[in-house]
C-alpha cells in the first residue's frame, strides 16, 4: 500500500442550509501531481478542504494516510506574526537557538528532531524568491521580521516556502499563483515539478496545470479524470465538444424529420377522414361495413400516432440532453458601466519620482513590477487611502472604482444581497438579484449568506458586482490582480468586457495570458516603491516584449 493516499468514495457535501456543493464524488489520489479545474462554484475549494480535514463529508466514505499541508486561497494573517511563524518553523527555530545558547532541555531536542537544517533551508527558499535581501535590508534576523512588511504576493510566497520546507506527504494548494510575480511563479513551477509526494492544486494558471500528471475536472455531481497535463486535457475536451456538437446537429436534423413526418401523417389522416365522411354521406358502403372500416382506421391511426409521438418525444429528449452536455462552462456576465471618458480629459495627474505623470482619456495602463515593489501601495495612494513616498496626487476624477486584492467588505456579517445594495442603493431587490445572477451568485440560500462565509471566487464576484454597480459609474478603474480566483471562462469574459470599457483603466496583474488579451496602451513599472518606467505600448499581444524593453530603456529619475 502506498505510504500516502487520499481516497474519496461516493462523497457528498452540503452547506448547512441544504444547498449541495459536491455529490457522488469518487477518486483516489496517490503519488503524483493533480490539477483541479472547473468553473467558479463547482466545488474545487470545498474538495480541497475535505481532503485537508477542514470539512467532513455528509455522505460517502473518505480515507487519508499521511501528513497534510494545506494553503487556502486567502491566508488569514496575524499582522503581528513573524516570517518564521508564517513559514511554520518558529517553534523549531526557537528550540535550536535555545540549544545553541546552552539549553539541555529534552523538549527542545525532541522538538528539533532531525530538522537541524530547517533554518538554512528556509533562508535558501527566501533567497531564491529574492526576499532575503529585502528582509535583511534593515538589519536584524530576517526570520523575526513582521509579516506586515510583506505584500500579498510575498505572503503567499513565504507560506508556500514554509510548506515546501515542511515537506508534507500530501500538499494541497488552492490557487497558489495568486499574487505571485513572475519570479515567484517560476520558482513554484520548479518546486512543483520536483515534488515527490501527493500534490493537489486547484488553479486557473495554465502554466502550472501544464506540469501536472493528471487533470481532474470538478463538477457538482462527480468528477472527470484526464491523464496527462492541461494541454492533453484541452485537446481531449475540445474533441469531445466537437463530437457533441456534431451529435447535436444530427439530433436537430432527426427532430426536424420526425416533426415533418408527423405533419405529413396528420395531413394524410385528415384526407382519409374527409374521404370516409363523404363515403358515409353517399352511402357508398353499408352502414355496418362503413362503421367497421372507420373503427379499424381509427385504431390503426391511433397506434401510428402514438408511435410517432414517442419517436418525437425521444428525439426531443435526446436533443435536450446533448445540448446540456455541449453547454460551455458558465462564466460571469461582466456588464461594465456605460462610461465615456473623452480623449484629452484629465483623469489622473500625479508627481512620481520627480516627474509629472498623467492619464488623459480612456487610457489602459498595465502596472508591473515584482512582489513588494509598491503596485498596491500606488493604487491605494491614487485612491487616497495611503501615502507613498515621492508620489503626490495633483488631480483625480472623483468617480474611481477600486478592486483590491484583499476583497474586503464594509460589513462582513451582511448578506450577499445587502452587501450589493449597500454599494448600489439605487438597485431594487429584484434588480440586485438579477445583477448578482450575472456574477453567478444565485439562489435564495445564497442571498442571505454573510460575505464572510463566501469562497474566494464568490468573494471576488461579489466585490466585482459591487464595483461595477456603483453610482456614479467609475471613470477610472483600479484593478489589483483581478483574475485571482476566476475560472478560465470568466477570465476570458472579463478581458472581453474590459476591452469594450470606455473609461480609463489601471490594472496590476502577473497573469501574462490575461494581460496579453487586453488592449493596453501604456506600461508603468514599479521597483522599490518607486515608479521607474512609463512607456507607450502598441495594442497587440506582443506587449510583454515591449514591457521587458521598457525596463532596460524606460525613463528613470536623474
Amino acid at each position: 500500500m502506498p505510504s500516502s493516499l487520499c481516497v474519496l468514495a461516493d462523497v457528498s457535501f452540503h452547506w448547512p442550509d441544504g444547498q449541495p456543493v459536491l455529490e457522488h464524488v469518487s477518486h483516489s489520489f496517490f503519488c503524483g501531481r493533480c490539477g483541479l479545474i472547473g468553473r467558479n462554484g463547482s466545488g474545487k475549494s470545498t474538495l480541497l478542504r475535505l481532503l485537508a480535514g477542514d470539512l467532513v463529508p455528509d455522505g460517502g466514505a473518505f480515507r487519508r494516510v499521511g501528513e497534510v499541508g494545506y494553503i487556502p486561497q486567502t491566508i488569514v494573517l496575524d499582522r503581528c506574526a513573524t516570517v518564521a511563524e508564517l513559514l511554520g518553523i518558529a517553534p523549531v527555530v526557537a528550540a535550536m537557538r535555545a540549544i545553541a545558547s546552552g539549553s539541555a532541555d529534552p523538549e527542545h531536542f525532541a522538538l528539533v528532531g532531525d530538522r537541524w537544517g530547517i533554518e538554512e533551508e528556509a533562508l535558501a527558499h527566501l533567497a531564491r524568491l529574492c526576499l532575503l535581501d529585502r528582509l535583511s535590508r534593515r538589519g536584524g534576523d530576517p526570520l523575526s521580521r513582521s509579516v506586515s512588511e510583506l505584500s500579498g504576493g510575498e505572503v503567499m510566497a513565504v507560506a508556500l516556502a514554509g510548506k515546501l520546507v515542511a515537506r508534507p506527504d500530501i500538499l494541497l494548494l488552492d490557487e497558489p499563483t495568486n499574487n505571485l510575480d513572475r519570479r515567484g511563479r517560476d520558482w513554484l513551477y520548479r518546486e512543483v515539478s520536483g515534488w515527490q509526494g501527493i500534490l493537489v492544486a486547484a488553479s486557473h494558471d495554465v502554466e502550472l496545470l501544464g506540469i501536472m500528471d493528471e487533470i481532474v475536472e470538478v463538477r457538482r455531481v462527480g468528477v472527470r479524470v484526464f491523464g496527462g497535463d492541461y494541454s492533453l486535457y484541452d485537446d481531449r475536451a475540445r474533441n469531445e465538444r466537437e463530437a457533441v456538437e456534431r451529435k447535436v446537429r444530427d439530433a436537430e436534423a432527426n427532430l426536424g424529420r420526425e416533426k415533418r413526418q408527423r405533419q405529413a401523417a396528420e395531413a394524410r389522416n385528415s384526407r382519409k377522414r374527409r374521404a370516409g365522411a363523404r363515403d358515409r354521406a353517399n352511402s357508398k358502403f353499408p352502414k355496418a361495413a362503413a362503421n367497421l372500416r372507420r373503427s379499424r382506421a381509427e385504431a390503426s391511426s391511433g397506434k401510428a400516432r402514438l408511435a410517432r409521438e414517442e419517436r418525437l418525444a425521444s428525439a426531443g429528449a435526446a436533443l435536450r440532453q446533448l445540448k446540456m452536455d455541449a453547454m460551455p462552462d458558465e462564466a460571469i456576465d461582466v456588464a461594465l458601466p456605460d462610461t465615456v471618458v473623452p480623449i484629452g480629459k484629465t483623469v489622473l495627474e500625479m508627481t512620481a519620482s520627480g516627474r509629472t505623470v498623467s492619464i488623459r482619456g480612456p487610457e489602459r495602463i498595465v502596472l508591473g513590477g515584482p512582489n513588494g515593489s509598491g503596485k498596491t501601495s500606488l493604487l491605494r495612494t491614487i485612491l487616497g487611502e495611503a501615502a507613498l513616498p515621492g508620489v503626490e496626487i495633483e488631480a483625480v476624477v472623483p468617480e474611481v472604482g477600486y478592486l483590491s486584492q484583499r476583497l474586503d467588505f464594509p460589513d462582513e456579517s451582511a448578506g450577499v444581497l445587502d452587501t450589493l445594495r449597500l454599494a448600489a442603493p439605487g438597485l431594487s431587490p429584484n434588480g440586485a438579484r438579477a445583477r448578482l445572477a450575472q456574477f453567478l451568485l444565485k439562489g435564495d440560500g445564497r442571498m442571505d449568506l454573510p460575505a464572510a462565509a463566501l469562497s474566494g471566487g464568490e468573494r471576488f464576484r461579489l466585490a466585482l458586482a459591487c464595483l461595477l454597480s456603483a453610482s456614479p459609474s467609475p471613470k477610472l478603474l483600479l484593478l489589483d490582480e483581478p483574475t485571482n480566483n476566476l475560472d478560465l471562462a470568466s477570465i476570458g469574459e472579463l478581458a472581453s468586457s474590459l476591452n469594450s470599457y470606455r473609461g480609463a483603466l489601471i490594472v496590476a496583474s502577473h497573469d501574462r495570458r490575461f494581460l496579453a488579451s487586453l488592449s493596453t496602451t501604456r506600461a508603468w513599472e514599479m521597483d522599490n516603491l518607486r515608479l521607474v518606467a512609463d512607456r507607450a505600448l502598441d495594442c497587440d499581444p506582443g506587449w510583454t516584449k515591449k514591457m521587458r524593453q521598457s525596463r532596460a530603456s524606460g525613463w528613470r529619475k536623474p
